[in-house]
This record gives structure tokens, C-alpha cells and sequence, in this order.
């Protein structure tokens, strides 16, 4: 694993958000995203949005830090993301960015587009291992999964609760990574993370 400033700063404005310092972390992630975006790795992108979204209070702007996560998961290859962790693997990363949104547009009214992305989700699930990481995922798909049968009840909670352990807190915790927690190499979600790891917490999914 190589060190990576921008991860460490993710993790510090997650802790920021469990501190219950909302506004402190929203500007953090905020000014890293414009980071990101100016030296154009979408590996970073990636991650920057997958958390934002977590510290994110209001549904329309989680939606849409979602997505910003989902476009720029696109983008990144096996290769960078190795280049901050040996185990990652992005096919890793869609079991959670696909939850996340799913629980997002749920919340949002959006039900076409919720079962889409739930849909999506479901059918990379067997990607995950069969650990505490994967398990999480496979509850958090369930208990969305079951929100769709029969008559739907509306709700705004979030399935997937803010913060909680995923992929992507792994990436985005070099110390639990180096302690040897990062072990994926198959994909998994958010809301979080992914099969290469979040930043500090989330599903969301």
C-alpha cells in the first residue's frame, strides 16, 4: 500500500462528521473534491464523493454526490486503484455505489430508478466475499429488497445508516489496511464502499 495524503484527509473528514461537526465536514469534503478534480484521478474522485455523500444531511445533495461517485467508479482502472492498495479491485466498488443510490432515489420518491440501481447491485453481489464485509452488503441489499415487496412503505430513513464499516473506509484508513483489514479483492458497496475499500465508514449500503 502506498501513502496517500488525500486518503488520510478523507478519513479525517469522516471522523469530523462522526464527531458530529456536519457543516466542518461538508466544507472538507468539499474542498477535496475540487482537489480531485483539478489533478483528474478519478480513483480519488471516487472515494471523495462515496464519503461526502455520507456526510451529506440533505437527500437531493447525497443523490448527487452518489452519482459523482458512480461516473467517476467508470473511470477508474484495476491498476490505479493497486497503486494505493494491492487488494482493490473496482468491480468491488459497484455492490455499494449501487446501493447507496438505490437508497437514495428510494428516499427521494424515485422507484423506477431506485429498483434499477437495487437491480444492478444485486447482480454483482457475488463478488463479495463470504466475510463480515460481504455479509453487510448482502443485509443492506435484502433489507432494500424487502422494502419492494408487496405494498412499499415510504419512508426517509436511510436502509443503509451513515457512517457504517464498508469497502471504502478500508481505502481510505491506511492504518486498518496495514493492520491487514483490507481484504478484498472481490467487489462489495457504500453507502459503504467497495472491494477496494472506503474511506472511514458507510453503507449507506
Amino acid at each position: 500500500m502506498t501513502d496517500d495524503p488525500l486518503m488520510s484527509h478523507i478519513g479525517a473528514a469522516s471522523e469530523l462528521y462522526r464527531a458530529g461537526e456536519v457543516d466542518g465536514a461538508r466544507a472538507a469534503f468539499a474542498e477535496l473534491w475540487r482537489g480531485a478534480v483539478a489533478e483528474d484521478d478519478a480513483f480519488h474522485r471516487c472515494v471523495v464523493a462515496h464519503f461526502a455523500a455520507d456526510a451529506e444531511p440533505d437527500v437531493e445533495q447525497e443523490l448527487a454526490w452518489d452519482r459523482r461517485a458512480l461516473e467517476a467508479a467508470d473511470e477508474v482502472t484495476d491498476e490505479r486503484a493497486r497503486e494505493f492498495h494491492a487488494s482493490l479491485d473496482v468491480a468491488g466498488f459497484y455492490p455499494s455505489l449501487h446501493l447507496s443510490l438505490a437508497d437514495d432515489l428510494r428516499r427521494v420518491g424515485d422507484d423506477a430508478a431506485a429498483r434499477h440501481h437495487l437491480a444492478r447491485a444485486q447482480e454483482v453481489l457475488g463478488v463479495l466475499g463470504d466475510d463480515p464485509y460481504g455479509q453487510t452488503v448482502r443485509g443492506v441489499a435484502e433489507r432494500l429488497a424487502a422494502l419492494y415487496e408487496g405494498e412499499r412503505v415510504v419512508t426517509a430513513a436511510r436502509v443503509i445508516a451513515a457512517p457504517a464499516a464498508t469497502i471504502f473506509e478500508l481505502i481510505a484508513d491506511p492504518a486498518r489496511s496495514r493492520r491487514g483489514t483490507a481484504t478484498t479483492t472481490s467487489p462489495t458497496p457504500r453507502a459503504g464502499s467497495a472491494s477496494a475499500a472506503s474511506a472511514t465508514s458507510s453503507p449507506r449500503g
